[in-house]
Parts: C-alpha cells; sequence; structure tokens
C-alpha cells in the first residue's frame, strides 16, 4: 500500500529544470527596454524628477530648483491682461503666465508676467513703391505680420502660501480663483506628480518603518513561541480598540473646516491634507463611518471567538519550531534569507521607481510656443514637451509600468518559492533513532508490568527537546489496530489540541513514520 508521503515509498525525486525559457526570454527584454527607456530619458530627453515636487514657470524652469529660480520657490499665476478686474482680483488667470517669486504678493506689490503673443498686420501698396518683380509676377500689395511677446509688471492681486510651493489666491477671491489653481483642469499641481514626488520627500520614513516592521514581526514570531493565547486575544482586542478609534478620528472630520488648511486637525488627517474643500470632509466621514462598522464587527467576532482562542495555540507552537529551533540555524534562516530578501526587493522596488520618475519627467524645454501654418516658432514661453509626438512615450511608458509590475510579482515568487523549498526540506526529512545515551536509559530503566498502555519516547531531529507521545493501544478482531495519539511538548505551558484517533488501513505500514496534521504529531500503526 503506497504511503501518503512520497519519500515513505523511497520514489525518485525529479530533479528540478527550467521550463520557462521563452518566459525568461521575454522577461529579460522587458527589462532591457525598462533599462533602455530610462538612460534615453535621462540622456536625451532632460528627464528631472524635481518636476514631480515643483511646480514649473512659463520659461520652463523649476521653482526652488533650477538656478535662476533657486532663491524663488513659490509659483504665482498672472492674470490675464485684457479681463479686467474685479476690486483687488483679477475676472480671470492666465495659467501660462506662471512666474517663480520669493514670497507671496500681497496687496499693492508688482510681478514680472509674460503677456501672450501679439499679431500684428502691416499692408504695404506695391505700386506706389514701383511694385515688385519675381520671376515676372508683378506685386501689387504685400502685407507682412508682426508677433512680438513682452514680459511685463502687472499688479499683484492678494494672495497667501499653499502647500510651500503655490500662491493661491484669498478666500473673497471671486469667480472660482482659489479653487482654478488648486484644483481646475490647469492648475500647477498634479496629483499624480504630487504622489511620485513624495517618496523622494518621505523615504527616510519609509526606510525607518522597513526596519520597525522588521523588528516587531520577529518579536511578534518569538511572543507567539511563548505566549500564544495572550498574544492572540491582545492582538484582536488592540485591532478593534485602534480601528475603532481610527473611525471616531476620521468621522471627526464632519466638525472642522475643510477650508482651514493650517488648522491642527487639517494638519493631521491625511485626508484633509491630500483633498481640498467640502469633498475632503464627506470622504473622511464616509473612512469614519466604515472604520467605526469594522470595529463592531470586530467586536462581534471577538465576542464570539474569545472561547476558542487556546485551540490553535499547538499548531501555532509547533510551526514555530521550525523557525526558533533551539539549535539555532533556522532563527539565523529566519534573519538572513527573509531579512535579505526583503532588503533586496525593497531595494529594486525603488530603483525601479526612480526609474519611472524619470521616465515620467522626461521631455526637453521646447520655446516654440507660436504657431502659424503648422510651423513652430521661437517664442518666450517655454513648455515642457512629450518626446516621440506624446503618443509613443505614452505607450512606451506603459509597457514601463508593465514591466513594473512583473519585476515585483517575480521577486514575491521567488521569496516564496525559497522558504516554502526550505521548510518542506525540513518538514520531510527522515526520523532519526534516539541518541545512544538516551537507549541506554531506556535499557536500564524498570519494566512496567503489561498492559494495554504503552510510552514511547523519541527525539525530533529538528529540535532539541523531546516530545512523548502516551499511547493507549485497543485491539478488535479483524481491525486494525487503534492508535491514541496525545502529544505533550517539552514546554510545559503549551496547550496542544484534543488527541486523535487513526483507524486508516493505509497507515499500517512499519516504516511510515511522517508528519500528518500538525507539525508534531506522527502516525504509525503497530502490527
Amino acid at each position: 500500500m503506497p504511503a501518503v508521503f512520497p519519500r515513505a515509498d523511497e520514489v525518485k525525486v525529479k530533479p528540478l529544470a527550467c521550463n520557462d525559457k521563452w518566459c525568461i526570454l521575454v522577461f529579460a527584454l522587458v527589462i532591457t527596454g525598462m533599462a533602455g527607456l530610462t538612460w534615453w530619458a535621462t540622456a536625451k530627453e532632460g528627464a528631472n524628477i524635481e518636476r514631480l515636487i515643483h511646480p514649473v514657470d512659463y520659461s520652463g524652469q523649476v521653482c526652488g530648483y533650477s538656478p535662476e529660480v533657486k532663491d524663488k520657490p513659490f509659483l504665482y499665476v498672472c492674470g490675464k491682461a485684457n479681463a479686467g478686474f474685479e476690486g483687488n482680483y483679477p475676472t480671470q488667470l492666465d495659467f501660462q503666465s506662471r512666474t517663480c517669486v520669493s514670497e507671496c504678493p500681497k496687496l499693492g506689490g508688482e510681478v514680472a508676467c509674460i503677456g501672450k503673443p501679439l499679431v500684428t498686420p502691416y499692408a504695404v501698396d506695391s505700386q506706389d513703391h514701383n511694385g515688385i518683380n519675381v520671376h515676372g509676377v508683378q506685386v501689387l500689395k504685400t502685407v507682412t505680420w508682426r508677433v512680438s511677446q513682452a514680459v511685463t509688471y502687472q499688479k499683484a492681486y492678494p494672495t497667501e502660501p499653499f502647500r510651500h510651493m503655490m500662491c493661491a489666491p484669498g478666500w473673497e477671491a471671486p469667480n472660482d480663483l482659489r479653487d482654478q489653481i488648486i484644483f481646475g483642469a490647469a492648475s500647477p499641481l498634479s496629483k499624480s506628480g504630487e504622489a511620485f514626488g513624495s517618496l523622494l520627500t518621505a523615504w527616510p520614513v519609509l526606510l525607518a518603518v522597513f526596519f520597525i516592521a522588521t523588528v516587531l514581526s520577529l518579536l511578534f514570531l518569538l511572543l507567539m513561541t511563548h505566549y500564544a493565547g495572550p498574544v492572540l486575544f491582545i492582538a484582536i482586542v488592540l485591532a478593534d480598540i485602534l480601528i475603532f478609534l481610527l473611525g471616531l478620528f476620521f468621522a471627526m472630520g464632519i466638525f472642522f473646516d475643510p477650508f482651514n488648511t493650517g488648522g491642527w486637525y487639517q494638519s493631521v488627517n491625511p485626508i484633509e491634507r491630500t483633498i481640498y474643500g467640502e469633498w475632503a470632509r464627506v470622504l473622511s466621514l464616509l473612512v469614519g463611518v466604515i472604520l467605526c462598522g469594522m470595529g463592531v464587527l470586530l467586536l462581534h467576532a471577538l465576542y464570539h471567538s474569545s472561547e476558542r482562542i487556546d485551540e490553535p495555540v499547538g499548531l501555532i507552537h509547533a510551526s514555530m519550531e521550525f523557525i526558533f529551533e533551539p539549535s539555532g540555524s533556522s532563527v539565523k534562516f529566519l534573519i538572513l534569507v527573509p531579512f535579505l530578501s526583503s532588503i533586496f526587493t525593497v531595494a529594486m522596488v525603488g530603483f525601479a521607481i526612480l526609474c519611472f520618475m524619470l521616465v515620467l519627467t522626461a521631455g526637453p524645454v521646447d520655446s516654440r510656443g507660436i504657431v502659424i501654418d503648422g510651423h513652430h516658432y521661437p517664442s518666450m514661453y517655454k513648455g515642457i514637451q512629450k518626446p516621440w509626438n506624446g503618443f509613443g512615450w505614452d505607450i512606451s511608458m506603459f509597457l514601463f509600468v508593465a514591466g513594473f509590475i512583473w519585476l515585483v510579482e517575480l521577486m514575491v515568487a521567488v521569496q516564496q518559492y525559497t522558504v516554502t523549498h526550505c521548510v518542506c526540506n525540513w518538514f520531510f526529512q527522515p526520523i532519526k533513532m534516539l541518541p545512544s545515551k538516551e537507549k541506554e536509559k531506556e535499557k536500564n530503566a524498570p519494566k512496567k508490568p503489561d498492559s494495554h498502555e504503552a510510552s514511547i519516547s523519541y527525539q525530533h531531529p529538528a529540535s532539541s527537546s523531546f516530545i512523548q507521545h502516551q499511547s493507549a493501544l485497543t485491539s478488535r478482531p479483524g481491525s486494525v489496530e487503534q492508535l491514541k495519539l496525545g502529544v505533550l511538548c517539552g514546554r510545559p505551558h503549551a496547550l496542544w489540541a484534543p488527541p486523535q484517533i487513526i483507524t486508516d488501513p493505509t497507515m499500517a505500514d512499519p516504516v511510515f513514520w511522517k508528519r500528518a496534521g500538525t507539525p508534531n504529531q506522527f502516525l504509525f500503526s503497530v502490527s
């Protein structure tokens, strides 16, 4: 009768081989394309990640970063020159006329603004000038078009700093000028740009979170080894309390002014910091209600599962043998392999995100802002133009994102395979006999009277602690012997699941000393 596990049948294990050669080739081509695209964006297209963090003025300079405007970190949007003023504010804004300033102007100041190109026609009567003969053609009249553009000083409207990079109009500004600058379609602020750019400013926090999470995970596993029951109970209670309190915190947003960006609550609430206006209040309340509901559901689950928390403790304790083995080899494995693989994953993902941000900001500063008959001519206004006519570059960015997702999935799969392979090799290793000293002790021990009860003691090959199986053997005519296992670990505080009754005839194999159920329960039959 074949045994449950292949190694009990001494079946030859099929050697591992590479079965995805074409997939590896495609993956290598994708990674090569990503690297080439990053090099092209940096070397040929003037990629600059600072464009994601800081706004750009009319000349293509990054406020507070480019050498010419390094001392001017704020961006000011000028009003349209021919739109007029309504009180202290212009009736319309010219989002192409953006200027870097050292501080946000107040009432009564002046700001240098670029004007739109002006086209002035000049008609010339060629007959008054004896005509023009070109290849035998008499030109009677010509018209000359003169294009001019200038930077002039404009009256400044009252503004205030917004997110330390923008000069936003005051709350009393008419025609929703403040909303146009912050949320408008032509707003200098980009949500995606801010999201990616924030990684550059917040990377120390992310690095600290990585190390703290690693240390806390090891501490959590260590506590689970010795105090699984209390740790499970406390974890559920803390999760319930924290989620409910977090829900109350977000729900409090309904009582605070969402337009006051300088308030303490608005500065702490991540929704208020990301979204501006009434939508921030609505979303904060919605998230708060959802989290409070989750807290109530967790409380209900805790009420019904508190009596069963001790049931999985034995399984958890047995699983921890591989991680915290007294010999120390598994501890080294736990620290080295997952920790180093996590460092490698974080480094690779961070580098891939950095490359993507370079690709995202690629594009030369082009001054051809005047178009006549489909032809571009230089102007004083300069903008960032996408390479390859825009469309080709967008397709390349899409392929870059697909390659990035593939890279992350591959690294996670490699880590999971490595850990699983090592655990399986440890789990299915052959059972060894007791050391000679222990055998001598058994020989010298006084014999017990014959009965239906027997005691079997052996040492687990992956653990230095002894595991004793107290077995009660009963026989019935015409049936397989039934073995009732009660597992007691060397750690007295461990709680184990109830013993099992083994009645499967397929287990009647004298060499069957393999694990089943939990890692510390062994099945064998007595002939």
